[in-house]
């Protein structure tokens, strides 16, 4: 019988944590060997029982050692030191968090020379599909105007969000003239050629919505991605921990799983 995987997670008292949590307690192929908590004190009842084991929340994060893969949903500033922590302790690392730094992200690059790491800022298959395939709307619709909006819920802090950052920087990638605006109410002239509008809109509970309008004088065509639980950021987690479970070191992303011939 093949050895489970030991997965550690970091941010783990967070909803997203919590949500890849209970799948991999359903999945007989994982283990859970640590639960970091970096933002939040940790309580002597936060606990769970997996395996026959009691296992706490720490707010250590040295908890992380006996982890074979780490999940990371927490902050930049967390995910810099986590970096060096896993290069360290040679743990492969999936990144899950948003917003992260240029100076983060060039620790990242350096870092995944040494050790297998996996970035996106949001974990859903079918979201990073549609990131997969907006670049052949976009290598082909030039003279189209090009709008991104997102939804969601009230709580979400962050704005826009990572995921319509990430829809704007596989759009520049065809189009390396284009630029963002998100705010037009100064505006005194007529939409540039070239700019992007990002929307973001925040209320009720919202998962979260992300589309893509490409839009001409004569027709509009918009690419839409709802979710409807955060289970799907889940599933996709565990794709992405199969995935990384074969790597050594390197640097990897949704593009390398999604094959779009």
């Amino acid at each position: 019988m093949p050895e489970k995987m030991k997965i550690g997670l970091c941010g783990s008292l967070g909803q997203m944590c919590s949500s890849v949590l209970k799948l991999v307690l359903k999945n007989d192929n994982y283990q859970i060997k640590a639960l970091y908590e970096p933002l939040k004190k940790v309580q002597k009842e936060d606990y769970i029982e997996h395996g026959g084991q009691i296992i706490y929340h720490s707010n250590d994060i040295n908890v992380l050692t006996d982890a074979d893969i780490i999940l990371d949903f927490s902050h930049d500033n967390v995910t810099s030191v986590l970096v060096d922590f896993a290069v360290s302790n040679k743990k492969k690392l999936i990144i899950g968090t948003t917003r992260l730094s240029d100076a983060t992200l060039a620790k990242i690059n350096e870092a995944s020379k040494k050790i297998a790491i996996f970035c996106s800022p949001n974990m859903s298959f079918g979201i990073n599909f549609l990131l997969s395939v907006i670049n052949i709307f976009a290598r082909n619709l030039k003279d189209y105007d090009i709008e991104i909006i997102e939804k969601h819920h009230r709580r979400k802090k962050d704005a826009p969000s990572g995921t319509a950052l990430k829809f704007f920087e596989t759009l520049k990638k065809e189009n390396p003239d284009l630029y963002t605006v998100y705010d037009r109410t100064k505006n005194d002239s007529a939409r540039k050629k070239d700019e992007v509008g990002i929307s973001s809109i925040r209320g009720g509970g919202e998962v979260g919505t992300h589309t893509v309008l490409f839009a001409s004088d004569f027709d509009e065509i918009e690419l839409t991605h709802r979710m409807n639980s955060r289970e799907a950021l889940a599933q996709g987690a565990l794709v992405v921990i199969d995935f990384i479970s074969s790597k050594d070191k390197g640097f990897f992303e949704y593009s390398d799983i999604i094959n779009i011939k």
